[in-house]
């Protein structure tokens, strides 16, 4: 894993950090496609209902935490699998990104957690693009089953490796930290302490 993979730990943008990038995105959806996408694209998506934006990407929606406070996702939102190859196409596109942060990299994930039976989704982040820490920092990973009986990976850093998982994490309580592999967001925990 370590030595074969691209494994990096990324800060998270939430979706109110980037409601006015996605709000501009949106109002700028129809001329944007029209420059990216055939005339034939274009039509099948109106008879499809998907002259907007967010008919095919949805917006992560925030929840009730258990102190009584607000709080977001790790992901900006969520589409069906069939529409990945145009949204990755819109969110690669140089003019769109010039929307985001400069820093925002653009990565999907797998939406595992939805329940059996719903239309294939997948998950949007946007993550910082410096990863604090990388592969390079790992000495080992090793495969574990974790007390609620889940498959685990235990990292163990070296000495730089755990100095900047300290300073990351020390920054990041309460938000999440996306674990990417091979630029695929694998999954993105809330750092508790």
């Amino acid at each position: 894993l370590v030595a074969n993979s691209r494994l990096s730990f990324h800060e998270v943008y939430t979706l109110l950090e980037l409601v006015p990038p996605l709000t501009e995105l949106s109002n700028r959806w129809p001329s944007i496609a029209k420059r990216m996408f055939a005339d034939s694209v274009i039509q099948a998506w109106d008879s499809a209902n998907l002259a907007s934006l967010f008919s095919f990407f949805l917006p992560a929606t925030a929840y009730d935490n258990l102190d009584g406070g607000t709080r977001y996702p790790p992901y900006i939102g969520m589409s069906p699998v069939k529409w990945k190859p145009v949204l990755y196409r819109l969110l690669t596109d140089k003019e769109v990104l010039n929307l985001f942060p400069a820093d925002a990299l653009i990565l999907f994930g797998d939406a595992n957690d939805l329940p059996r039976g719903t239309t294939e989704y997948f998950y949007v982040y946007a993550v910082r693009n410096n990863p604090e820490v990388t592969n390079k920092y790992i000495k080992t990973a090793t495969p574990e089953i974790g007390m609620y009986k889940t498959p685990e990976i235990l990292f163990k850093f070296d000495a730089a490796g755990s100095m900047r998982w300290e300073a990351m994490t020390r920054r990041n309580v309460g938000k999440p930290i996306a674990i990417c592999l091979n630029d695929k967001v694998v999954t993105a925990p809330n750092v508790i302490s």
